[in-house]
């Protein structure tokens, strides 16, 4: 990095004009070029895969219920609870439950994936402090495990008359929501950290954001563990908030996800290169020629 006075200079964290992975679509871009050698990656065209994927489970597991088991529609646990039918509703029984499960699979890795590459992004970023780069590192490391604890729903699911199970369902999912709201406004938060000017109206997303996250985790929860059970004679209890209020948190939670993510500060490419080494011309130290201990 260039130095001014000793000091390095924030960088600037332009998006490259050449091709690159974040100019195209993501998840296709993904599949096509991980095998590369020598490719060059924003880190965040992971999590725009994953909303990606998320979107494509809900679309179609809403078409496979629909055509195989419309009446999940109309009777199931978390219409009981809630009041209405949120998007999990679509993948909570087979046949679609089989296809979001194989669908979610991939969310973990590429969890998993953005995590461990924008960690590493901090810590080439010679505009951040040791202190910035820790917090960074814990809350990658967060929304991972979170993504991959995600997929218990498809484990516990709801509609199986096991109100315990039904709090679980709804808990493995709803811990999603703020790890996925911090990772975001973190994103902010390290490029302004960075030294990279971040407007008004990206902060105001933001607020936004958060806003319908911290509504849509107190809300849900208390909806959740709040709600009554089933009655003596089977039937529902009266949900705990009016449906129409939870609907609008629950959708409008869903729609600021691409919208926060589409306007966070520019974040610089990684360059990758992945060779085999000639172990003669490479020297080796102590740890590596040392022999392996059974």
């Amino acid at each position: 990095a260039a130095s001014s006075g000793g000091r390095p200079v924030p960088v600037h964290r332009r998006r490259a004009r050449a091709p690159r992975e974040d100019d195209m679509k993501n998840i296709y871009v993904l599949l096509t070029t991980m095998l590369r050698g020598h490719r060059h990656v924003n880190p965040d065209i992971y999590l725009a895969a994953n909303a990606e994927l998320l979107f494509c489970t809900i679309i179609i597991s809403l078409v496979i219920t629909y055509l195989f088991n419309d009446q999940a529609l109309y009777k199931n646990g978390i219409r009981d609870m809630v009041g209405y039918n949120n998007p999990c509703v679509f993948w909570d029984e087979p046949p679609a439950l089989y296809f979001a499960a194989l669908f979610f699979s991939p969310m973990a890795y590429f969890a998993i994936r953005y995590a461990v590459l924008d960690t590493q992004r901090a810590w080439l970023t010679p505009g951040l402090s040791s202190a910035w780069k820790q917090a960074i590192l814990i809350v990658n490391f967060y929304y991972a495990l979170s993504q991959c604890v995600n997929c218990l729903i498809f484990v516990v699911t709801p509609n199986d008359g096991n109100f315990t199970h039904m709090r679980m369902h709804s808990a493995f999912f709803l811990q999603l929501v703020p790890s996925l709201g911090v990772c975001m406004c973190m994103n902010y938060l390290e490029g302004w950290a960075a030294g990279v000017k971040v407007y008004p109206y990206q902060w105001a997303i933001l607020a936004v954001a958060m806003t319908f996250t911290t509504l849509e985790t107190f809300m849900a929860a208390i909806a959740v563990f709040g709600w009554g059970g089933y009655q003596d004679d089977g039937t529902p209890s009266p949900p705990v908030f009016p449906p129409l209020l939870m609907q609008i948190v629950d959708w409008g939670w869903f729609c600021t996800l691409p919208l926060v993510s589409s306007f966070d500060p520019p974040a610089p490419i990684i360059k990758i290169d992945i060779a085999i080494e000639d172990p003669d011309e490479v020297p080796q130290t102590d740890e590596e020629t040392a022999p392996i201990k059974p």
